[in-house]
């Protein structure tokens, strides 16, 4: 999970948001960790800048989310079983909310 992000002006993601997020990964046994993307904004940056909550979920290669965007980026890197038990996961965490 992306705790801060954005360039200028920072977002952080709010208690309550980490709360969920724990909360999914203790019933699925998933470990989430944190991150910060002082670099760029996102979609979710700008919502919480604008009073919303919200949160940005991303695999992280080193300090950057994982494929973002490169040419290697394609659909046949997919792990299936992985993308199983994150589909659970995230199915967890909106069952949270």
């Amino acid at each position: 999970m992306i705790e801060e992000e954005g360039g200028y002006q920072v977002a952080k993601t709010s208690s309550r948001m980490r709360r969920y997020t724990k909360k999914a990964s203790q019933a699925t046994g998933e470990h989430v960790g944190s991150a910060s993307m002082l670099w760029k904004s996102s979609a979710s940056s700008f919502a919480i800048k604008h009073g919303l909550q919200a949160m940005h979920l991303v695999g992280m290669d080193g300090r950057k989310p994982a494929a973002f965007g490169q040419r290697d980026d394609s659909a046949h890197g997919i792990d299936e079983e992985l993308l199983e038990r994150r589909a659970d996961f995230v199915m967890e965490l909106l069952k949270s909310i």
